[in-house]
């Protein structure tokens, strides 16, 4: 039996190698015999892509890191460019609302799911933008409450809050709105 040079490398080289690749390339390689298969199953290659696309640092017992990046990727795989950035930035904001607003921290929804998202499109007549699909993923709105994430205003008897929409009161709004018409 004739062996192939590059497959006499030892593991740990082949695993210093494949680091250095991204999860679409380890995928590939995957596909090119078993024992690259094998190699690119490791944890020490997936778990710091679920830290760079997800933000995961943590997995499910029951589950590799591999099995873990597939399981997200196949909920919010249209934002692996861009989840990391956004919830990055509302991992900030909820971190100063904990620290100095409390209430409004409490008041921010949970991310809504993509078939609400498609129906919306859908309604609205277009596309939204996928970092703007992606943040409704993360989270839809807020409860409304006073003052709203995005401040108050008080005026002769008259306090105004901005509240963070949700995507169905926002839809309402992206309905009326045509932008042929500018």
């Amino acid at each position: 039996m004739e062996s192939e040079g590059y497959l006499v490398l030892p593991s740990d080289l082949w695993l210093c190698i494949l680091a250095n690749l991204d999860y679409k390339d380890l995928i590939t390689c995957s596909q090119v015999n078993r024992q690259l298969n094998e190699l690119t199953d490791h944890d020490c290659l997936w778990r710091p892509l679920c830290k760079k696309y997800w933000l995961q640092t943590s997995c499910p017992a029951t589950k590799s890191w591999k099995e873990h990046f597939v399981d997200v990727y196949f909920d919010l795989g249209r934002y692996v460019g861009c989840y990391a950035r956004i919830k990055t930035a509302w991992n900030q904001i909820g971190d100063f609302m904990k620290q100095k607003c409390h209430h409004i921290y409490e008041s921010i929804n949970s991310g809504t799911n993509e078939s609400t998202l498609d129906e919306i499109e859908a309604k609205i007549g277009y596309k939204l933008p996928n970092d703007l699909r992606c943040s409704y993923r993360i989270h839809n709105g807020q409860k409304l409450v006073s003052p709203g994430l995005l401040g108050g205003v008080y005026v002769n008897n008259y306090y105004r809050s901005e509240a963070l929409l949700d995507i169905c009161i926002a839809s309402e709004g992206l309905q009326v709105y045509d932008p042929k018409n500018l």
